[in-house]
């Protein structure tokens, strides 16, 4: 027998052999895909803890928006108030349930002091437009001391925030004021009264805080590219929209929030440009029908021009 023959391997063997090697690239191809679809839109949720969290959140911010209207609040003041219940339900993370009561209680005490500057600012748009960029750095910045200070951070930065959203005046501070102390209590009823489910569960373990000096300090550093992306979407806003210049900032500051890597960063604004895309998109196809502008024949120029009896008359004629 040839030696060589005994090295040859059979044709039928080698196709197979190939066939089943490309069958399993595909499957594990084909898992990897069903596991990010996975990741997107679906999320573990051991006790239903996320669930009873947001239904929560739901309760509180009902009993805070309901809060405010029957006390005569106007809608810019229930808006703001079911803002600052939203944010005491969700933002608050402290591992025990003394430490979320006392981080709730001086929510307030950030968040009223920011809300007269921002109102006490509306004329001066230099100084508003510096002293926004400030408290988005320094609410950064406040994460360095743990969960408290990330509340504390982002309950400052959206006080800021919907006082522009609301084109809030000095005479609006009162009832702004009152009704974010609505919100709050509102939120602390349902949270430490009504609904505290975590009582019955085991305290987690204490984050750790972030190390490093300077800039090689996570928050430091983060504190400074903030203000520095927040200070260019200001101008890149400002130049786009006289009115809406302030998202482009909440853009930018949102952004850095709860990420500690570059990787993580720049996940979440791909997916934060991702979703006003389409956010965009779905707000076309749900607005422009709605508004009637599809239903009504439009007026073209050169209709108008070439004396068609389409051409739509003045106003002005007589």
């Amino acid at each position: 027998m040839d030696p060589s023959m005994a090295l040859r391997t059979p044709r039928r063997h080698f196709h197979a052999g190939a066939s089943m090697h490309v069958d399993r690239h595909v499957g594990a191809r084909r898992k990897g895909r069903e596991a990010v679809l996975k990741r997107v839109f679906a999320a573990p949720d051991p006790g239903l803890l996320r669930l009873r969290s947001a239904a929560r959140a739901v309760l509180g911010i009902g009993v805070a928006v309901a809060g405010c209207a029957l006390t005569g609040h106007p809608l810019t003041a229930v808006m703001t108030g079911g803002l600052a219940a939203l944010l005491a339900l969700f933002t608050v993370t402290d591992p025990r349930i003394r430490d979320q009561a006392v981080t709730t209680a001086l929510l307030p005490v950030v968040g009223l002091p920011v809300l007269a500057l921002a109102t006490g600012l509306h004329a001066a748009p230099g100084a508003r437009d510096a002293a926004f960029v400030a408290v988005a750095g320094a609410a950064v910045y406040a994460r360095r001391r743990g969960p408290r200070g990330h509340a504390l951070g982002v309950f400052a930065f959206m006080t800021f925030f919907v006082t522009q959203f609301l084109r809030a005046v000095p005479a609006q501070l009162p009832e702004l004021c009152s009704s974010v102390v609505l919100g709050v209590l509102a939120a602390s009823a349902v949270r430490f009264g009504a609904w505290c489910f975590e009582r019955r569960l085991p305290p987690p373990a204490a984050p750790v805080l972030p190390g490093g000096t300077g800039l090689a300090r996570t928050t430091t550093r983060q504190a400074v590219q903030v203000t520095v992306a927040g200070t260019f979407a200001l101008a890149a806003g400002q130049l786009l929209s006289d009115e809406r210049w302030y998202w482009a900032v909440g853009a930018a500051w949102w952004i850095f929030v709860n990420t500690s890597a570059r990787g993580e960063t720049l996940v979440r604004g791909f997916r934060r440009l991702l979703g006003t895309v389409l956010g965009i998109a779905a707000g076309l196809v749900v607005a422009v029908p709605l508004q009637g502008a599809l239903l009504r024949r439009p007026s073209w120029p050169w209709r108008a021009s070439s004396g068609s009896s389409t051409a739509p008359r003045s106003r002005t004629a007589g």
